[in-house]
């Protein structure tokens, strides 16, 4: 399928290394397809903040999602374990039809591992979508691969995947954290359902994957996503590379005012780049534009907003509220109002919501409250 001669494809791959931008030559293997960036706030890495999250559909047909990178560092022994895939920024329908996770050396044959998928839910999992029990013949060190005997579909819900034992000693497998806490779940009857490093102080990401499909009609291995970031679309350079089975990338900008510019690339195995990813809400677009207004706390500004922890709603006096949205600590806006100084949050969960108004001068504020 590639049809590039060995010459342009190496120049490309030398313009990847010196953080440069590929040839706006066409090239013969796909790109990530529906591209999409929001400049949003998020729980990163436990660290409350504002950023740009970049997101794309794979171009192949079948991919698989993890947090963890092997080797494998460690076991423990817990009872329940598992990973939340956070939800479909896309909005683009995909279908869940593997799941694997790593068996230890602890694990004897004969034992099994009760699987269980649910949708939904932030820090509890939602709705159940599929249950069942494998029998394990692997041996030591081994992944174990569950094909589903229907497919879950993945659209606006995040997905948890959870393990279930009662026999198997030391059966949650793990690697070095990378700070997120959705590749760390685990469950106890003293903590109930926790994030088990920041519980423990040990272990890290469980060894459970994740493999999605799409319409996608590639035939040939990505090797990795090429991101590069301007502040005009003369001036690109790459700031990252993202992992073959990734479909997301958190860029923690600074929060100073302006506009910021993305594009993306598939780099296949081959030495293959592909050409931009267009902007799945601007198909014209081969580029994302995110525009940064300016954020400030609401101290800086005579406001007050109460009341503070809220029950059913809250109240925003002092300016003129263009703009109001609402999102949880992942990240997540679960509410929007406009032309309103009152929001209303009875149907919200309890817990932390950040506030990010907007006043009639665009400029963007915000203001933490809880939810009872």
């Amino acid at each position: 399928m590639k049809k590039l001669s060995f010459i342009l494809a190496a120049l490309l791959v030398c313009g990847a290394i010196f953080g440069q931008e590929p040839s706006k030559a066409t090239l013969d293997c796909d790109a990530p397809e529906n591209f999409r960036g929001e400049y949003r706030y998020t729980d990163n890495a436990k660290e409350l903040c504002y950023g740009t999250m970049l997101s794309w559909q794979h171009p192949d047909n079948n991919f698989w999602f993890h947090y963890d990178e092997e080797p494998m560092s460690g076991s423990v022994d817990v009872s329940c374990w598992g990973i939340r895939i956070p939800y479909n920024i896309n909005k683009n329908v995909l279908f869940l039809t593997k799941v694997m996770f790593f068996k230890t050396g602890c694990t004897e044959h004969g034992e099994t591992v009760n699987l269980k998928i649910y949708l939904g839910g932030e820090t509890t999992p939602g709705m159940m979508a599929y249950s069942s029990t494998v029998d394990i013949e692997q041996g030591p060190d081994e992944w174990v691969e569950i094909e589903l005997m229907s497919w879950i579909t993945y659209y606006e819900s995040p997905i948890w995947i959870m393990l279930e034992t009662s026999n198997i000693s030391n059966a949650a497998a793990y690697c070095p954290t990378a700070g997120n806490p959705d590749g760390r779940w685990a469950w106890s009857a003293e903590n109930g359902l926790h994030d088990y490093f920041a519980v423990n102080g040990t272990g890290g990401d469980w060894m459970v994957r994740a493999c999605f499909t799409n319409d996608g009609k590639n035939d040939t291995e990505i090797d990795h996503f090429n991101i590069y970031r301007g502040e005009s679309l003369d001036e690109m350079e790459q700031i990252a590379e993202s992992g073959k089975y990734s479909w997301f990338y958190y860029d923690t900008l600074t929060e100073t005012p302006g506009h910021y510019y993305y594009r993306l690339t598939a780099f296949y195995e081959d030495g293959c780049e592909s050409a931009y990813a267009l902007d799945i809400d601007n198909p014209e677009n081969d580029y994302v534009h995110i525009y940064v207004t300016g954020i400030n706390e609401l101290g800086e500004k005579d406001v007050v907003v109460y009341p503070n922890p809220a029950r059913d709603r809250v109240v925003i006096e002092g300016m003129e509220a263009v703009e109001v949205k609402v999102y949880n600590t992942s990240g997540q806006m679960v509410k929007c109002v406009r032309g309103m100084n009152e929001i209303d949050v009875e149907g919200l969960a309890e817990g932390i919501y950040l506030l990010r108004i907007m006043d009639s001068d665009g400029k963007i504020y915000t203001n933490k409250i809880m939810k009872r």
